[in-house]
C-alpha cells in the first residue's frame, strides 16, 4: 500500500512538474512578443497557467501553504473566467467621423500580460510552499557520491529492479530508509 501511495505523489509531482515548464514556456513566448502580444499568447498562457493551477487545487487546503489560498497576493483562481468569458470592446474603423464597432472578445484580451505573469509567479510560489520545488538548502558536492546517493535516486526514479541488483553487502533493502529520506 505505501508503494501505491509513493507512486502516486511521485505522479503528482510529475504532473505538477509538467504543468509548471508549459506555464514557463507560454510566460516566455508572451515575454518575447512583448509590448504587443497576440491574443493566441495570451490565450495559451492562461490555458497553460489554469492547467497549472488545476494540478495545484487538490492542495489548496494543505497547511503547507503559509498563506491560505484565497488570500493570496494575486487572485489564481480568476483563470477559468479568463478563458471561458468574454467581454465587450470598442474599436475604431479607421473612417471619417470616427465611427467604430463593438465585439465581443475573451476576457484574456483584455488582461494584461504582467497581470498574467504575476499569477504565474503567484501558482510558482503556492508550488514551492507545498513541496513541489527543487530543493536548495542541501548543497551536495557534484564530485563525489555514495551508495546512498545512488540508492536514493533508484528509488526516486522507480527503478526498484535496478536497486536490487546492487552489489552484495550494501544496503539493498529497497525499504530501507535512505539518509536524507523522512
Amino acid at each position: 500500500m505505501s508503494n501505491d501511495r509513493d507512486s502516486d505523489d511521485t505522479a503528482d509531482r510529475r504532473l505538477i512538474r509538467e504543468a509548471k515548464e508549459e506555464a514557463f514556456h507560454a510566460r516566455r513566448q508572451l515575454r518575447r512578443e512583448q509590448p504587443n502580444p497576440s491574443l493566441a499568447s495570451k490565450r495559451d498562457l492562461a490555458a497553460a497557467l489554469e492547467d497549472y493551477r488545476d494540478q495545484l487545487l487538490d492542495y489548496r487546503d494543505d497547511n503547507a501553504l503559509e498563506t491560505d489560498w484565497k488570500k493570496r497576493d494575486v487572485d489564481v483562481d480568476v483563470l477559468p473566467s479568463l478563458l471561458s468569458q468574454t467581454t465587450t470592446v470598442s474599436q475604431s474603423l479607421n473612417r471619417r467621423g470616427s465611427p467604430s464597432t463593438t465585439q465581443q472578445v475573451p476576457k484574456v484580451a483584455k488582461t494584461s500580460s504582467a497581470h498574467l505573469i504575476h499569477i504565474g509567479k503567484e501558482l510558482d510560489k503556492i508550488a514551492a510552499e507545498l513541496g513541489f520545488a527543487a530543493s536548495t538548502k542541501d548543497i551536495t558536492p557534484s564530485e563525489e557520491a555514495t551508495m546512498a546517493d545512488l540508492r536514493g535516486l533508484l528509488k526516486a526514479r522507480g527503478q526498484t529492479e535496478a536497486l536490487r541488483n546492487l552489489p552484495e553487502g550494501e544496503a539493498t533493502d529497497i525499504d530501507t530508509p535512505v539518509e536524507g529520506d523522512d
